[in-house]
């Protein structure tokens, strides 16, 4: 898997779970076995139009051709995500949503690791 890839990756699935926050955010939250107050909903619906304007700098990363700004995107989605990682899985061992939540957690993990490579370790265009 190279950079664009990964962009492409995260433009998809901050796509499809933005607009799911934006515009059915207790039908995602019935998912997780969780209770939407009309203030959660509001948040909920924030959060969704945050992560579709994360999946349109994705969709735009991709066609970057200089490679610093490349690493720039890579590290503002790395820190993203592993804050998101923390987040998710502290929420987790808590039980605040059902096992449904792992996957959360996992997605989290992974992106951040994806992340974590292009930025740390690929010192050559991807």
């Amino acid at each position: 898997m190279n950079l664009n890839s990964l962009f492409v990756v995260n433009f998809i699935l901050a796509l499809v779970f933005g607009l799911g926050l934006m515009f059915v955010p207790s039908t995602i939250s019935d998912l997780y076995a969780a209770e939407l107050t009309p203030a959660g909903e509001f948040m909920g619906q924030l959060f969704g139009a945050c992560l579709i304007g994360f999946a349109i700098l994705s969709w735009f990363a991709r066609g970057i051709a200089e490679f610093a700004t490349r690493q720039v995107f890579a590290m503002m989605f790395f820190v993203g995500y592993v804050l998101a990682f923390v987040i998710s899985l502290i929420a987790q061992t808590k039980g605040v949503l059902n096992n449904l939540g792992w996957v959360n957690v996992v997605a989290y993990a992974l992106l951040a690791l994806g992340f974590a490579y292009f930025r740390f370790t690929k010192k050559t265009k991807s």
